[in-house]
């Protein structure tokens, strides 16, 4: 009995290096390789944007993207990409994160779907300049008020219902100063919350 689970044992090592290279993912030849470039721009004026980043997310393979950063006159450039359909998305400091195709800031963007051996240039990326909301909050006494949660609160409309949205969120600080930045263009509502004030326990005289 013993002599026989021998041949299982060799026949199962033999199978696993088989299996292992089956596995392997087969490289896209260099002439089907894709490529897209562009530049990014502020949409008031039209100035060349540096130091602006930009994601390229594959949307049929969700764990491959690329980033790139633009130089100093704006432009862009994504080499050695696979075939399929591509989101791309836009990030600076200032400004409002936007996705390409966008029309207005809470739209969806466009997706590109790029053929093998295809060049996509010429893109051009208009980013919006954001908004800040800043103020201070104090009590009836005029004393700051710090860890406040303040919201910049947007309408939106889902299901042919009107909501409110957080937009952005932040604390007041010792001064009781607040800043909300990276707005989009719009109309907003602020709220002010106070943190749940702790029932300290006192003991009995």
């Amino acid at each position: 009995m013993r002599f026989r689970s021998v041949p299982i044992l060799i026949a199962l090592l033999l199978a696993g290096p088989a299996l292992a290279q089956t596995s392997k993912t087969v490289p896209t030849p260099k002439q089907d390789q894709c490529r897209m470039a562009g530049i990014v721009v502020k949409l008031a004026g039209g100035e060349p944007l540096r130091k602006t980043k930009l994601r390229l997310q594959n949307m049929d393979d969700r764990t491959y993207t690329v980033a790139v950063v633009t130089g100093a006159d704006g432009h862009f450039e994504f080499k050695g990409l696979d075939p399929g359909k591509y989101q791309l998305r836009a990030n600076r400091v200032g400004y409002v994160t936007s996705e390409y195709g966008q029309r207005k800031p809470n739209d969806p963007g466009a997706v590109r779907t790029l053929r093998a051996g295809q060049v996509l240039k010429d893109l051009v990326f208009r980013l919006v300049p954001a908004a800040v909301i800043s103020g201070r909050i104090m009590d009836e006494d005029a004393e700051p008020l710090p860890g406040i949660t303040v919201c910049a609160l947007r309408e939106v409309y889902s299901e042919g219902k009107r909501n409110l949205r957080t937009a952005a969120a932040v604390e007041t600080n010792d001064l009781g100063e607040y800043r909300l930045y990276g707005l989009s263009p719009g109309r907003y509502f602020v709220s002010a919350v106070y943190p749940q004030w702790t029932r300290f326990w006192q003991p009995r005289e």
